[in-house]
């Protein structure tokens, strides 16, 4: 009888489980992250997928595996969901013609998606191709 072995860096493991968003610690909960980065090297679609979205100005590995995270949670979701899912969608504060409040965004969904996302960005805007 053969048994499979993985080794994997704890601290990898740890950074994985912050961004999908996985707060709890257990032996359970540790098994099914495990499974979902398993499954991401294992898969050649998912593989893929990571390294096409890796590919982009900015795109960094949490970045990568949070986005694949989410078109696995959500494979039917548009970009304006999942742009709402992260929490990025704008709310605009007006009543009739005497309040105009200022816009911002719902951070409704996960700070580490925005967080992530925005470092995306952050470094995106500072690269030399963009």
């Amino acid at each position: 009888m053969k048994i499979k072995v993985f080794i994997i860096n704890p601290k990898q493991s740890h950074n994985f489980a912050k961004a999908i968003s996985q707060r709890n610690k257990s032996d359970k909960t540790d098994a099914k992250m495990l499974s979902l980065a398993i499954m991401i090297a294992k898969d050649d679609h998912l593989l893929q997928k990571y390294k096409s979205i890796f590919s982009i100005d900015g795109i960094g590995k949490i970045t990568a595996i949070i986005l694949i995270y989410l078109f696995i949670k959500y494979p039917n979701a548009n970009q304006g969901q999942i742009t709402s899912l992260v929490g990025l969608d704008t709310i605009i504060r007006e009543s009739g013609t005497s309040i105009k409040g200022k816009s911002s965004i719902s951070k409704a969904g996960g700070k580490i998606f925005r967080g992530t996302l925005f470092m995306a960005a952050m470094v995106a805007t500072n690269s030399l191709s963009f």
